[in-house]
């Protein structure tokens, strides 16, 4: 088989496929059904709904003196002989990379 004709097909190929599956998505869109007003945020249910998505009361993480200024914790991680932990991210909301 030729390059041209051998790239035509994947063409084709992705083509089809990139069908088949909008396809699919909007056809699972469509038997989705609404959820019942039962499961809507109101001013009843807010209270018990806050309270589960707040974090732990006990985080452990917390108790751990961090700083800010890698040179302050340069200079006691040296007072105290112990190693530096440095967390560092370029600001990309959704993760390091």
């Amino acid at each position: 088989m030729s390059s041209t004709k051998f790239r035509l097909a994947a063409l084709i190929a992705v083509a089809v496929g990139g069908i088949w599956l909008a396809a699919a998505a909007v056809s699972e869109e469509k038997q989705k059904t609404p959820a019942p007003d039962t499961h809507r945020l109101t001013d009843a249910n807010f209270p018990t709904i806050y309270d589960a998505l707040q974090p732990p009361k006990v985080e452990p993480w917390k108790s751990i003196p961090w700083h800010i200024s890698i040179v302050e914790a340069a200079r006691q991680a040296e007072k105290e002989g112990k190693p530096v932990f440095l967390w560092q991210a370029d600001g990309w909301p959704l993760g390091c990379g």
